[in-house]
């Protein structure tokens, strides 16, 4: 609640900062970083996707089925991130 009120009350310095970052990082940059962070992020929970279903239910069943459909969804999610920027 305090940061939005700070928001509220001091827009000419969100804006200051804002403008400090977009000088730091353009969005070109901005965009890879987001792009690389997202693969990696993404090819972990690939990694692991057999441990972190485990976590949830122990039916090998289950696993392996929802092993297959992670692998499909964060797949397509990276291109998806792609596409978007």
């Amino acid at each position: 609640m305090q940061m939005l009120s700070f928001c509220l009350n001091h827009p000419q310095d969100i804006d200051r900062i804002l403008d400090e970052f977009r000088e730091q990082y353009p969005p070109k940059y901005s965009s890879i970083l987001c792009f690389i962070f997202t693969g990696i992020t993404c090819g972990l929970i690939l990694l692991f996707a057999k441990y972190l279903l485990y976590i949830f239910n122990k039916d090998p069943d289950v696993i392996s089925i929802g092993t297959v459909r992670l692998q499909i969804i964060f797949f397509a999610y990276v291109f998806s991130f792609a596409q978007e920027n």
